[in-house]
């Protein structure tokens, strides 16, 4: 016997949480299961209330609806946000220019604690990323042709007395990529 959806009426198969996917996919985004914003109400609004006045030093990870980079979401007045700008104004004021981004001091995407948000221009916020370690380098980046694996071969082929040429060739990669894996002008450990 598989267990339904717990709210009522709906029927259908159970997923996580006690509800079927689509009442588990509004429970994630709006924070309940029964759709709509997530401000207009319930634990959401609760918790943005609580987020804003929050004192400790702690992360306050927001629980609800994160979009795709792991920034945390919230609707108000049919429109979506990103809930860390929104505490980030409320503890900071609003932004010195429209440039300006909410900056996490902490590198975690999904904190909300306003202790650890601050207006910031896109260079520092970027630069930010560089101290936490969460900077799109190596593996990590969307234009990664390599793996961490691929360079330490190179590497080891180069100390054994390898040309660059014959390590290009090959791995099927430019000579410049492979020139600057084994210079260490790129990917560094």
């Amino acid at each position: 016997m598989t267990n339904t959806c717990t709210i009522a009426g709906c029927g259908k198969r159970h997923l996580a949480k006690g509800y079927c996917a689509k009442h588990y996919r509004r429970f994630k985004l709006y924070g309940h299961a029964e759709g709509g914003t997530a401000f207009r109400g319930g634990k959401a609004k609760d918790f943005f209330e609580m987020a804003v006045i929050y004192g400790g030093d702690d992360c306050l990870l927001w629980p609800f609806a994160l979009n795709s980079d792991g920034y945390a979401l919230g609707g108000w007045g049919g429109a979506v946000y990103k809930v860390h700008r929104l505490v980030c104004e409320a503890a900071n004021g609003p932004p010195p220019t429209p440039d300006h981004e909410a900056a996490h001091s902490c590198g975690k995407r999904s904190c909300v604690s306003p202790r650890h948000l601050r207006w910031a221009t896109h260079a520092e916020n970027m630069a930010d990323t560089k101290i936490h370690g969460t900077a799109p380098s190596g593996e990590r980046s969307a234009r990664a042709k390599l793996n961490w694996e691929l360079v330490r071969a190179m590497r080891d082929l180069h100390a054994n007395g390898y040309t660059k040429t014959q390590i290009s060739k090959t791995f099927g990669y430019h000579f410049n990529t492979v020139s600057h894996v084994i210079d260490r002008t790129r990917w560094i450990e």
